[in-house]
């Protein structure tokens, strides 16, 4: 994951030095409202591992994208979103910076900010034997955390004036598992989602 953020700032950084000697302005309004539909997959990491699955997941987000001149913005805004593996749905705030890197007639979109997510529903741990010597300590325990921290980095390309399309990660900050002893590692989920947006 660390190179993928030195690969994200680098191209990021390549992108607005193209940019700022370019004229062209994004057609954009003061406030705008963004509907955001993602469909992807997840994967889980820890200090020491990485896993990755092709379990799907999906993502419905609504904000208000609020210009800060002609090449920024900021998207404040809310979104629910589930997957196959624990389908108790979860409830998002997130609050997105976006850079507008005009491209002829369209744009590419940069967007990096913070998220809180809170799971609705606790799924509890699969031990039926309270004395079981092995896994008796997770009996009627939650799995995971209600509340969980992640960055939201995104890329997308703005189609007319009202399509966005691009792709979008979920990096988790925070351990989405519950530890109940100290030597337990914590484990992190991500998400990688293909988006479709509509600005109006």
């Amino acid at each position: 994951m660390k190179h993928f953020f030195h690969f994200l700032f680098v191209a990021l950084a390549l992108c607005v030095g193209v940019s700022l000697s370019a004229g062209n302005v994004v057609d954009r309004d003061p406030v705008e409202s963004n509907l955001q539909l993602g469909v992807g997959t997840f994967a889980a990491s820890s200090l020491d591992d990485f896993i990755f699955g092709w379990s799907p997941c999906i993502r419905i987000s609504y904000g208000l994208d609020c210009a800060l001149g002609d090449r920024w913005s900021i998207i404040p805004g809310l979104a629910v979103k589930t997957s196959v593996p624990w389908p108790s749905p979860q409830g998002e705030v997130f609050c997105q910076g976006r850079y507008w890197m005009p491209i002829g007639k369209s744009a590419i979109v940069f967007g990096l900010g913070p998220e809180v997510s809170y799971r609705f529903v606790g799924e509890k741990h699969d031990v039926s034997d309270p004395n079981d010597p092995d896994a008796g300590y997770l009996y009627q325990k939650e799995i995971f955390n209600r509340f969980t921290t992640g960055l939201l980095p995104s890329i997308s390309f703005l189609c007319g004036r009202y399509w966005l399309f691009g792709i979008e990660a979920e990096v988790g900050v925070t351990s989405a598992i519950k530890q109940y002893k100290e030597q337990e590692p914590a484990s992190m989920l991500h998400q990688l989602r293909l988006t479709c947006g509509l600005r109006f």
